[in-house]
């Protein structure tokens, strides 16, 4: 195996290309059936097969809380044999081209809805892991199918980055560079060690961690919503604690899943409180801090005839294009979909429509991109992509600046979501850290966020 291959497979097992199992029967809630949105979960429900062949009638019982995955879980109660067989199948519907290929326990799933029903048929973990095997195989073997670029004659030799090989048989890579979704970089350190006889390596897991970033700055990840008015906080206090701050702002839930897959930075700003509590849970950062709040407003081109009292009329209307986030990606995807489950309660059936019609427009690692210095949400919306998006209000006020013919229509009581903003610094981190935590909950960075929509924590003097 090439020095390109052993760093590929590297990337391969540190960069979340293979995925780990989820514990228990497949259909539990420590183990739900993947799917993609609500679409996935149907056409995974019609393959399903009862024991005597026929297909089972399903009914969806509702949201259950979050699953392994770190998403809410939808519940489908499954009937066969004229109402005497039924159980309870939990789904996440939050996993993007991915098609479940086994069945739950009791039943036989079909591949395709043209194949027979038999009561062998069914795709077992062999079938599973041998289709994966290839694909992982290719990879290593060929680096630059699975996007990863490697250079020859390239081995860094400046800023401490000279990779050296010892007499010992060792070979110390310090500066393994790994981009993530969105554009961020993590520099690893990798050691490998040489098999005896050979020139051939095995990399040494223990080995792999991201370096330490200088003492001389911080690093701040942070909502995208967040971008104008922590940009701006990061700035003051920079200017006023002579300590650089760099930033990186994206979908919450990308953000934190790049933490989880070994990036560091010293304090995370979640548009949501879940984010930053899973990581406390996995000792990553505590505690999780309230420090601002938002809700969720209409943008709206300007021919569309909607106002707040007749917000959910227009936009269950088939001919109204509705635009949101990316759920799990996203917070303010989430919160649509909140928005959502809330008019199902109003309106039966309305959770199903409007999940089944959103346009995920933003917020998603397949996204496109807005160019250069444009408002993502003014962007989408001058460029007529849909007739209303729910997103933040903050997020509204930004677009309607840009584009300034654009309306913003505040959402019903009986349809609000408010969104909770949490704020998390890594454990073991430097005093400095803790400094910017503080400032962002200061008067002054209060001030900044309350300046961009922001309703703050701050207490009133």
């Amino acid at each position: 195996m090439t020095i390109h291959q052993l760093i590929a497979t590297f990337l391969v097992m540190t960069t979340g290309l293979v995925l780990a199992q989820a514990e228990g029967e497949l259909g539990s809630k420590q183990n739900p059936v993947r799917a993609f949105m609500p679409s996935g979960e149907r056409e995974y429900l019609t393959r399903l097969r009862c024991p005597n062949c026929e297909e089972p009638k399903y009914e969806r019982l509702g949201s259950f809380g979050d699953g392994p995955y770190g998403n809410i879980l939808d519940g489908y109660q499954l009937t066969c044999e004229n109402e005497s067989n039924k159980n309870v199948v939990y789904m996440d519907m939050y996993h993007r081209e991915y098609r479940e290929l086994a069945p739950v326990p009791g039943y036989t799933i079909l591949a395709d809805l043209n194949d027979n029903c038999t009561t062998n048929g069914s795709s077992t973990q062999m079938d599973i892991d041998k289709a994966i095997e290839p694909g992982k195989q290719t990879c290593i073997s060929n680096p630059a199918s699975c996007g990863i670029t490697t250079f020859d004659n390239s081995i860094p030799t400046t800023n401490n980055c000279m990779a050296d090989y010892s007499a010992t048989g060792q070979f110390h890579v310090p500066c393994v560079s790994v981009f993530d979704q969105l554009g961020g970089k993590t520099i690893y350190d990798v050691i490998l060690n040489q098999q005896t006889g050979a020139f051939t390596f095995d990399l040494d897991m223990d080995s792999v961690k991201p370096m330490s970033v200088s003492a001389d700055s911080l690093t701040l990840y942070a909502a995208g919503s967040l971008k104008a008015a922590l940009g701006d906080v990061a700035v003051s206090y920079g200017e006023t604690y002579k300590m650089e701050v760099n930033t990186k702002f994206g979908p919450s839930g990308l953000l934190r899943q790049a933490i989880e897959e070994g990036e560091n930075p010293d304090v995370f700003a979640s548009a949501n409180m879940a984010h930053p509590e899973k990581l406390a849970s996995n000792e990553w950062g505590s505690p999780v801090v309230l420090f601002a709040r938002n809700k969720l407003c209409a943008l709206t081109q300007p021919d569309v005839e909607v106002s707040t009292d007749n917000l959910l009329d227009v936009i269950m209307d088939e001919k109204i294009r509705v635009g949101t986030s990316t759920p799990k990606a996203d917070p303010s995807g989430d919160y649509a979909w909140e928005l959502f489950e809330k008019a199902d309660q109003i309106k039966e059936g309305s959770f199903l429509t409007l999940s089944e019609k959103a346009l995920q427009l933003t917020g998603g690692v397949d996204s496109a991109k807005p160019p250069e210095g444009r408002n993502k949400y003014g962007w989408v919306m001058a460029e007529n992509q849909a007739d209303i998006f729910l997103t933040y209000c903050t997020n509204a006020v930004l677009a309607q600046k840009e584009v300034e013919y654009l309306k913003i229509v505040a959402i019903p009581e009986e349809l609000s979501v408010g969104a909770n903003y949490g704020l998390l610094v890594k454990n073991g981190t430097s005093k400095e850290a803790w400094q910017l935590a503080m400032y962002i909950l200061s008067s002054e960075g209060q001030e900044i966020l309350r300046e961009y929509g922001f309703k703050t924590t701050e207490i009133e003097k």
